[in-house]
């Protein structure tokens, strides 16, 4: 496998067909993982079980926002990844069909959720 294909961005937009692919999209996200979930800890560590207007407070700069956006982001796109890889291995027909589209769906969803609730909260 060349260089150019591991560092090439749209192995990250395009549906997966291999196993190759999936593999660096789970580790090109794991990667993003390692920095973003202490990141996230040490920062959203500070106002977590504080009161509503304190973490209103803390989510209303725009750094914090960012922090909490791309960590959830990035950690839907690996759980629709794995759970992809999952579903792929031992689940055939059309159950595989059915779980595969709940399962973008779930997390799509999930993304959007977590983007709307945050930017209402910043504006």
């Amino acid at each position: 496998m060349s260089i150019f294909k591991s560092l090439n961005p749209n192995i990250i937009l395009k549906s997966s067909n291999n196993g190759t692919d999936s593999h660096l999209r789970m580790t090109f996200t794991s990667l993003l993982l390692v920095f973003l979930i202490p990141t996230f800890i040490f920062t959203f560590g500070q106002v977590f079980g504080a009161s509503y207007e304190e973490v209103n407070n803390f989510l209303s700069q725009p750094i914090n926002s960012i922090i909490v956006i791309a960590t959830l982001v990035i950690s839907f796109i690996h759980f629709k990844q794995g759970v992809r890889i999952l579903i792929e291995d031992y689940v055939r027909g059309f159950k595989r069909k059915m779980l595969l589209t709940f399962t973008t769906i779930l997390s799509y969803g999930a993304i959007a959720i977590s983007i709307y609730s945050i930017i209402t909260i910043l504006f």
